[in-house]
């Protein structure tokens, strides 16, 4: 139970996921014994009971669900969230009044109402996260933002970084 558990969890995590429903991991440990050839279909009872008595793994329950990480992954999330969370807090006012409308045309950039909101992260410092999908425009808010905080501070020194290679080119351009 012990090894199939972990090769499930490891499974999961190599497909980018930090954490695993149960009933989805149960069905993952039943696919891989079925395609083993075993005819054992494991209980999730044993499932459980290996996932509680092991310290290599972190329970929890989220909107009635119960989600299983291993406990290296959950801390890792966990330092991660914290310390986002304090750098967010400990920010101060920057600046404000930034004319979008002018940074567009300097840019030739043309900013969708939504993507115009996104300019007043600079009213304060502090870490600032842009997410969405592909597409969704988040570098060419970005070039925005970047060109007001150098307009404004251009001797100040600045950090950026990308889930990918991808993004990090498209944010040198």
């Amino acid at each position: 139970m012990k090894a199939i558990t972990e090769y499930a969890m490891a499974f999961i995590t190599k497909n980018g996921n930090t954490r695993a429903k149960f009933e989805d991991l149960c069905d993952l440990i039943w696919y891989f014994e079925k395609h083993n050839g075993d005819i054992y279909h494991s209980d999730p009872i044993f499932i459980a009971q290996e996932i509680i008595t092991s310290d290599t793994y972190y329970i929890e329950e989220t909107d009635n669900e119960v989600y299983i990480y291993f406990m290296s992954y959950y801390r890792a999330e966990k330092d991660i969230a914290d310390n986002i969370h304090r750098l967010i807090s400990s920010s101060s006012p920057l600046f404000s009044g930034i004319d979008v409308t002018e940074i567009g045309k300097t840019c030739g950039i043309a900013y969708s109402p939504d993507q115009a909101q996104c300019f007043h992260v600079l009213d304060d410092s502090g870490v600032k996260i842009i997410t969405g999908g592909p597409g969704t425009g988040k570098t060419t808010i970005l070039k925005g933002l970047l060109y007001a905080y150098k307009k404004r501070f251009p001797q100040k020194k600045y950090r950026l970084c990308a889930p990918t290679g991808c993004a990090a080119r498209r944010m040198c351009d």
